[in-house]
Formats: structure tokens, C-alpha cells, sequence
């Protein structure tokens, strides 16, 4: 009778990639679902309010590059990682949903900017400070009584 025999296989080392938002349920979430299924790469996501400092430090420790989702929770993540933290901004969290279509499309239409400039970070071809902050602007439909 044939048996199994498995084989240990090194998986190809992807970039690590930290998400992060306010509660840690919508926009960190969208932008990490579209980083590890769309671009093949290890993404966590989490919120600053509900971690404790202990465990935001642990999960920056593990990333290779941070994505903050406002521009002012860069004042949420320990000082000692600024020289990996960049911002994917996609304004306040007004969607509770993290499969929302406009929620995915602002993070991947700032995504398609922002990844190869932290890629290229990463591999040593540019400075920090050459990444540009990515800052989406939402198309907001005004309903006025005309066309209701």
C-alpha cells in the first residue's frame, strides 16, 4: 500500500504588510483583503482604538511596511516605526462595511499608487520620504429635491 509522503516546501517569502484604521473592521480590512488577494502579499488588519500598545507593537514589529488609512493616525503608531509607515488615506470610515464597492475601489485605485512606491522602498531604490502620502477623494452623489 502506497503512502504519503509530504515534503517540507519553503513558500516564496511575501512582503508583510500591517493595515491600519480605527476599529480595525472596515477600511484596514478592504485594504488588506485587496493586498493579499489581489497583489499576493502578507496583510494583516487591525485598529489602533481597540489594541493595546503591547499588541499594536508586536504586529508593527512583524510588518515590513505599515499602511495607516487617515492621514492622522500616523500619531497612532510608536514612533520607533515611522521609518516604515505610509498613508492610504480614504477619509473617515462612513461605510461599516468592508466589502462596500466604493470602500474596495478607493483602496485599490490608491493602492495601485501606493504599492510599487513601498516596494520600491523596501528593495532600497527610494527614500522614505520619496513615497507620497496617497490621499482618495470620495464621489458623493448630492440628492437635492430636483432629482428625488
Amino acid at each position: 500500500m502506497a503512502t504519503m509522503q509530504l515534503i517540507s516546501r519553503q513558500a516564496p517569502s511575501k512582503t508583510k504588510i500591517l493595515v491600519i484604521c480605527q476599529g480595525g473592521n472596515s477600511r484596514s480590512v478592504s485594504c488588506a483583503y485587496l493586498l493579499k488577494y489581489f497583489y499576493n502579499v502578507d496583510a494583516l488588519a487591525c485598529g489602533w482604538e481597540k489594541n493595546s500598545s503591547e499588541t499594536m507593537k508586536l504586529m508593527c514589529d512583524w510588518a515590513q511596511a505599515i499602511i495607516v488609512m487617515e492621514e492622522q493616525f500616523l500619531e497612532k503608531v510608536p514612533e520607533e516605526y515611522d521609518d516604515k509607515t505610509f498613508v492610504l488615506d480614504v477619509g473617515p470610515d462612513v461605510w461599516c462595511n468592508s466589502f462596500h464597492r466604493e470602500l474596495l475601489n478607493l483602496c485599490g485605485v490608491g493602492l495601485e499608487t501606493l504599492l510599487p512606491r513601498i516596494e520600491e522602498f523596501l528593495a532600497g531604490g527610494i527614500k522614505h520620504e520619496d513615497v507620497p502620502v496617497v490621499k482618495m477623494k470620495r464621489a458623493i452623489d448630492e440628492v437635492t429635491k430636483e432629482n428625488v
